[in-house]
């Protein structure tokens, strides 16, 4: 069955019909409270909600399958819950009657139609354009009736997308718009006076009236405004009998303010509707868009619009889609026939906030341009066209204008009011948005960019973080990129910055005191009173910073020179004369006592000069703490020529590769690290070590002399197991450095019973100790001068600074202690710059052959060299690279030379591979490269050569050493056996021989002996009389038969003799068939056909197959003793003599067949000889020939 019910599109959360419904079967979203009991909805609610739209369907005419539903509740329960949907905002008094009546069951009374059946037709209509401004469809009273609806159906519709929740923006109800707005139209009836105008009927009797704005009758009047006054009367232009210009009327709303339009209905009164028009939009009331072009055909769509039609329903497939219809083309009603445009519908935009559906539904003016006359088109229904007051019949008119919007709030907003300074309607603003449309951030919530929300996200404004400094804020979007803005939870994240800060304050987060102006340790940023006057002295303080503004020293004055005190309000020492304070002659920094302000200088032990103003030689930095006015250079004991080091600071800070670890650094742990960056290590004891170690991955090692007289800053924490125990905090120093030399130093040795602490450690040798090198650990009963071996020398401290191996933090505080804590740990240091200055760092003026700041490193061509001294004691120096001259410098460390001119080896004594020479002659041509023969690459057979009859001045020749195969000779300028080519040629090189393994010329190539009987030069073929395959090598003879062949050569491939005539086989030494007796060239069989057994004979003899008893080549007599000659055979046999010789051959020639009788036997005796000699001769004449018997 067709479903009844039409899913609408949400445009309005408060309306009933397509309010938002939070299914109870979604357990993720929120239930909407019962505005009227102030509940949350629960799914009995959503029940009961079914049940009435039930009863609203049945009083459509539908039957109601009551026993699908869910649940049906009882009368009482209907009426007890009538305030389920009486929450819902229906206005009007018909509709509330409709929802009320029907919850209580009351359609009718006592049989009798009762209040709702007399008002049930005004009812119906008003609830079918409510439903229409709720959802932007409309129900279709003839789609509903006379069909069923069950509940599962009905279940279906109530639990579409369309009445889930939107996600979290907000929108204001939709409401008429043009019940307030202004209207125009540039052509009314009746303004010229009186105007006849007649209806077109469907009888042709055509009903005639007056149009006529001066008439006393109002009736009579019909003007724009009566099309959104929401009453009964109506526009009406004029008549074309008037005038064809009359078919282009143009209408104009002007809603007083921008709004997003949901839908527009137009309504006519006593005309068809409109066939050709524009419906438009704008913004500004001078340029207008189309937003629905309407034709009387789909033809005209093309031809008018340039459109091709949307056939059917206007539907919509893009947010801002135009489209043509001649949907509402038909010529009836031929009155009150309504026009429906939907903004929404089918526009995805509306669920997702689309900027493209916000700019298309926009609009301040809305225009109807009436282009064409529905009734005026062709085809024409007879009772129109045969009219006579046909003209008087075209015209335009509306009963009812409908534009149903919102104001724009941009989803943060659910309702707006009236502005009665502005005369608009305003967005009533939520989630700290603020203006007429919400369309920007209200001023102390800018810490994001302003967005307007959508169904999936509130994008709320988000405060920003002054501290309760400020009273607006704007966002910037470089400072949002930049991650400079904390935002209220405490991340860099946003852009807010903070404006017109109070409280003396500054900063893009007011978390900053402006100068003149500090924050004591511990104040918050949120305090009411976070910054504090400096109070500096004029005088004595640059009051464009006059102090210190945070930290430990936060509050103090920052003293010009020659002022001092808290407030820089006193001279300082070696100055005079507050408040000019004019410096006196002897430098403070050098002078024993500078409190003494005389004309004679007293110096301290390293200062020199009139006014104690210099270091003595030997000393740099002259300094005011230091009791002894200067350093000594260090140097590293080569030069005591020294000054200050301009040095720019730097540090190193980094978490990563920190390890725990002990004294004696034998065991390893490897820390956990948190989220926050901080490294963690618990339950690490190790067996029989008391006290473990941070200790420092390599950013901190190697040489550090640019950090002396900086600070190693680090933080630590611990954890101590709970509960009473018997533990005491541990002893140790708080960090260790370890020097390449093996030297073990150490500062500071303290117990401390907070958990959490700041370490600020001088990298300088005072208050820094030596810790015997064999100490593993340092237990709680150790004494500190078991572990303290006495103070460090300048010279010591420097000597580790040059090359730190190791540095180790304190990890241990607490003999019950479980875990332990690295939050930060930062070493300063320096690096070359001629615009700063270090009063602490050395520059050396190193001799020839040392670098560095304190001529700690070896220059350029020199190396360290390690010797003892007389005393056994190791001492190094840098000395010259020794490379043989083929290198200008080497390693410093291990004197490896980088070598040049062809040369390899620690100090460049060899040739590289591929060249040959002597290297220890110091000259750049002394390794020449190896020509194997020569020295173009591509003949350049051997990687490696060397001297032959080696010596010194290089004159001996050279051998190549590794000859590849097929080249031999000192320089591989020859082949090899089994090889051939030039190598001595450019582009030529040896080749193996191409002799099936035979020899070859060692140039040319060419075979010298080949195999098998073949020949050629490359062996490639068969010699003469010969044939086979010449590569195996295996080449046969011919063996042609000298009879049969006419030559002795065969084809080489398949070796077939030529054959003469009749002769045939691979050496022609047989005779076709047919044929026989090679001696005598292969003569025809001719065998008798009587006594042979076939017509063929013996290809080689020729002799024929006799039968039984027959003999003689073609088988034409019987056999000796036989007789009886027939094609049986012969028969019977002569006793013979056996002595007689020719027995076999009797009867051969003899009688006219060939038999002899008895009597022949007989005669053998007594005439053997006569017989002999005939029988010899028939025999030779038979088979030799009667010509060579004669000869005998």
């Amino acid at each position: 069955m067709e479903s009844v019910y039409t899913r609408p599109r949400v445009v309005s959360p408060s309306l009933s019909f397509c309010g938002r419904i939070f299914l109870g079967a979604d357990s993720h979203a929120p239930s909407p409270i019962n505005p009227r009991s102030g509940r949350h909805r629960t799914p009995d609610d959503f029940f009961r909600l079914v049940y009435v739209a039930a009863v609203l369907f049945r009083n459509f005419g539908l039957a109601l399958d009551a026993t699908a539903l869910p649940r049906t509740p009882s009368r009482s329960v209907i009426s007890r819950d009538v305030n389920a949907v009486r929450f819902m905002p229906v206005q009007d008094r018909d509709l509330r009657w409709l929802v009320l009546g029907i919850a209580r069951g009351m359609p009718s009374r006592n049989g009798k139609p009762g209040a709702y059946e007399r008002r049930r037709p005004l009812i119906m209509s008003k609830l079918i354009k409510a439903s229409y401004m709720g959802c932007g469809e409309r129900i279709d009273l003839k789609h509903l009736r006379n069909h069923r609806v069950t509940g599962s159906q009905l279940r279906r519709g109530l639990t579409s997308s369309s009445m889930t929740t939107l996600g979290h923006a907000l929108y204001p109800s939709v409401f008429n718009l043009a019940t307030k707005a202004l209207i125009s139209a540039n052509a009314t009836c009746g303004l010229n006076g009186r105007e006849e105008f007649c209806k077109l009927t469907e009888t042709g009797r055509g009903r005639c009236g007056i149009c006529d704005d001066y008439a006393t009758d109002q009736s009579k009047r019909h003007s724009i405004n009566f099309a959104i006054d929401g009453g009964n009367r109506w526009w009406q232009s004029p008549a074309l009998h008037y005038g064809s210009e009359y078919e282009y009327v143009t209408v104009t709303v002007d809603l007083r303010q921008v709004y997003e339009v949901a839908y527009v209905i137009i309504k006519a009164a006593n005309s068809p509707r409109p066939g050709l028009w524009i419906l438009e939009r704008s913004v500004d009331g001078d340029v207008y868009e189309p937003w629905q072009f309407f034709a009387r055909t789909d033809k005209e769509c093309e031809e008018l619009f340039g459109i091709v039609a949307k056939p059917g329903k206007p539907h919509y497939y893009a947010d801002d889609e135009v489209i043509c219809t001649s949907f509402f083309s038909r010529l009836t009603p031929l009155e009150g026939g309504e026009v429906h445009v939907s903004l929404i519908q089918g526009r995805s935009g509306v669920n997702e906030s689309v900027a493209d559906w916000h700019r298309f539904v926009a609009a301040r003016f809305v225009r109807f341009r009436f282009m064409g006359l529905r009734a005026k088109a062709e085809p024409l229904p007879r009772w129109v066209s045969n009219d006579h007051r046909k003209d008087k019949k075209m015209f335009y008119s509306l009963r009812d204008i409908v534009i149903g919007g919102q104001c724009v709030c941009n989803g943060h907003a659910e309702d707006c009011r009236h502005n009665v300074a502005s005369g608009n309607l305003e967005c009533v603003c939520q989630r700290h948005t603020c203006g007429p449309n919400c369309d920007r951030c209200c001023p102390l919530f800018n810490q994001h960019r302003w967005l307007p929300g959508t169904p999936h996200e509130s994008r709320a404004c988000q405060p920003c973080n002054c501290h309760e400094h400020a009273s607006s804020c704007h966002y910037d979007e470089d400072v949002d990129k930049e991650g400079r803005s904390i935002d209220t939870l405490g991340r860099y994240l946003g852009g807010g910055v903070c404006d017109n800060c109070t409280d003396y304050t500054t900063g893009i987060n007011c978390e900053k005191c402006l100068i003149g102006y500090y924050r004591l340790p511990g104040i918050l940023p949120n305090d009411p009173e976070p910054c504090q006057a400096c109070n500096c002295d004029e005088f004595g303080t640059d009051l464009s910073d006059p102090c210190e503004q945070y930290g430990a020293m936060a509050g103090q004055c920052k003293c010009k020179l020659g002022y001092t005190g808290p407030k820089c309000d006193t001279c300082a020492p070696g100055f005079k004369g507050y408040p000019a304070c004019e410096p006196c002659p002897c430098d403070p920094k050098g002078v024993v006592d500078p409190e003494v302000c005389t004309t004679t200088c007293t110096c301290k032990p390293h200062v020199q000069g009139k006014y104690c103003d210099q270091c003595k030689p030997g000393y740099f930095s002259l300094n005011f703490d230091n009791p002894d006015g200067c350093l000594a250079c260090f140097c590293s004991g080569v030069t005591t020529v020294c000054e200050l080091a301009h040095i720019q600071p730097k540090a190193v800070f980094t978490l990563t590769g920190w390890l725990i670890t002990d004294l004696a650094m034998k065991n390893f742990i490897t820390p956990v690290t948190s989220s926050s960056s901080v490294f963690s290590v618990g339950n690490y004891g190790l067996p029989g070590v008391e006290n473990l170690y941070w200790l420092a991955p390599q950013d901190y090692l190697g040489n550090k002399l640019e950090a002396y007289g900086s600070k190693f800053f680090f933080e630590v924490q611990w954890v101590v197991m709970r509960g009473d125990t018997s533990g005491e905090p541990t002893i140790g120093p708080t960090m260790v450095l370890v020097g390449k030399n093996g030297l073990k130093i150490g500062y500071g040795d303290d117990t401390y019973g907070s958990q959490t602490m700041s370490f600020e450690l001088p990298l300088e040798e005072r208050h820094w100790y030596k810790i015997p090198k064999e100490l593993d650990d340092i237990t709680t009963r150790m004494e500190r001068n078991e572990y303290n071996k006495g103070p460090v020398t300048r010279q010591e401290f420097m000597e580790i600074l040059v090359d730190i191996k190791h540095v180790l933090l304190r990890g241990t505080f607490h003999t019950d202690q479980i875990e332990a804590l690295l939050e930060k740990a930062v070493m300063s240091y320096g690096t070359d710059d001629p615009n700063y200055e270090r009063g602490s760092i050395e520059r050396c003026s190193c001799p020839s052959g040392y670098t560095g700041l304190s001529c700690e490193s070896c220059s350029y061509g020199h190396v360290r060299i390690i010797t003892n001294n007389t005393e056994g004691q190791e001492q190094d120096y840098c000395g010259k690279c020794d490379c043989n001259g083929h290198s200008q410098t080497c390693n410093p460390d291990t004197g490896e030379c980088t070598c040049e001119h062809n040369t390899v080896g620690e100090q460049c004594e060899r040739c590289a591979v591929g060249y040959y020479g002597n290297p220890l002659r110091g000259t750049s041509q002394d390794c020449i490269r190896c020509a194997c023969p020569l020295l173009e690459d591509s003949n350049n057979f051997s990687p490696s050569c060397q001297l032959d009859n080696y010596n010194l001045d290089n004159e001996g020749g050279y051998v190549c050493t590794q000859c590849p195969k097929g080249y031999t000779g000192d320089h591989c300028e020859v082949c090899d056996d089994g090889f051939f080519g030039s190598p001595m040629e450019i582009g030529n090189k040896c080749q193996p021989c191409d002799c099936n393994g035979g020899p070859c010329h060692r140039i040319t190539g060419q075979c010298l002996s080949c195999k098998g009987n073949t020949e050629g030069w490359k062996c490639e073929k068969c010699k003469a009389d010969h044939y086979g395959d010449p590569t195996v090598p295996n080449c046969k003879s011919c063996e042609c038969d000298p009879i049969g062949s006419l030559s002795k050569q065969c084809d080489q491939q398949t070796g077939q003799c030529s054959c003469k005539e009749r002769f045939v086989g691979r050496t022609c030494d047989k005779c076709e068939v047919g044929y026989g007796n090679i001696t005598a060239l292969c003569t025809p069989c001719s065998c008798n056909p009587v006594g042979s057994t076939s017509d063929l004979c013996d290809a080689h003899t020729g002799i024929c197959e006799c039968m039984p008893g027959v003999d003689g080549f073609r088988c034409d007599a019987c056999q000796n003793l036989h007789w009886g000659f027939s094609n049986t055979g012969c028969q019977g046999k002569c006793k013979f003599d056996t002595e007689f010789p020719y027995k076999d051959q009797i009867g051969l020639g003899f009688g006219g067949n060939g038999n002899f009788d008895q009597k022949i036997c007989e005669d053998w005796v007594r005439n053997r000889k006569f017989l002999k000699r005939a029988i010899f001769l028939s025999f030779s004449s038979e088979v030799i020939g009667p010509d060579t018997v004669k000869q005998g």
